[in-house]
C-alpha cells in the first residue's frame, strides 16, 4: 500500500473579534503538530512504528551497547521495558521482595498499587502520586489480603504478591533491574571506575 493519506486537521473558527491573521499561525502550528504524531505513528513506510521498528534488524553495535538512561550525569544500563517483561522461562518468583510501610522503590510501588487498584482496593490519592507505601496503601492492602483470606499483615509477602499479581506474573519475577536504583551503590561503582 502507499503512504497514508494526510488527515485533515480541524481548527475552529476565528471569533468574529480576531484578526484572520493572528489565527493563521495557530492553525499552522496545530497542522505540524498533527502531522509529527502522524509521522511518529506511522512512518513513510506506512505501517505502525512498532511494526516497522519489530521488522527491521537492529544495528550490528545494538547488541554490544545496550540502551542507557542518564540519571545525575550517571549511564545507566536499560536493561530491558519493565512493561513488555513476560518471563524468560526462569522461575524467578523468589525474587519479589517483602515490601513494607516506608517502600519507595517507583516499579515496586506502581506495580503494588496498580494491582490493588484492579483488585478494587483503592491505596489512596497521595501515596499513589508519591508511589509511596504509606498508611492508606497499608489500609487497602490489609482489606485486600483479608479479602483473599491472607493473613492482615500490612506488607507484601510472597503469598500477597502471588494473590495480587497472579500466579503467572509472580512466577515471572519481577524484570530485572527494574527494582532500585540505589544511588549510594551507583556513587560507589562511579567513584571506583574514576579512580
Amino acid at each position: 500500500a502507499g503512504a497514508p493519506t494526510p488527515m485533515p486537521t480541524p481548527t475552529a473558527p476565528a471569533p468574529a473579534t480576531a484578526p484572520a491573521a493572528a489565527t493563521a499561525p495557530a492553525a499552522a502550528d496545530d497542522e505540524a503538530d498533527v502531522r509529527r504524531m502522524l509521522d511518529a505513528l506511522l512512518p513513510s513506510d506506512g505501517k505502525p512504528a512498532a511494526a516497522a521498528a519489530a521488522s527491521s534488524p537492529p544495528p550490528d553495535d545494538a547488541a554490544a551497547s545496550p540502551a542507557v538512561v542518564v540519571v545525575d550525569d550517571q549511564e545507566i544500563p536499560v536493561v530491558l521495558d519493565p512493561t513488555s517483561w513476560r518471563g524468560d522461562g526462569v522461575d524467578r518468583s523468589r525474587e519479589w521482595p517483602t515490601c513494607k510501610m516506608g517502600e519507595d522503590d517507583i516499579f515496586l510501588m506502581a506495580t503494588i498499587q496498580a494491582a490493588l487498584n484492579e483488585n478494587g482496593f483503592w491505596a489512596g490519592e497521595e501515596d499513589e502520586s508519591d508511589m509511596y507505601f504509606g498508611p492508606s496503601t497499608q489500609e487497602a492492602l490489609c482489606y485486600f489480603q483479608a479479602s483473599v483470606q491472607l493473613p492482615e499483615t500490612g506488607f507484601v509477602d510472597a503469598d500477597t504478591w502471588r494473590a495480587l499479581i497472579g500466579e503467572e506474573r509472580f512466577i515471572w519475577g519481577p524484570p530485572p533491574g527494574a527494582i532500585g536504583f540505589d544511588e549510594e551503590a551507583a556513587a560507589a561503582a562511579a567513584a571506583a571506575r574514576s579512580g
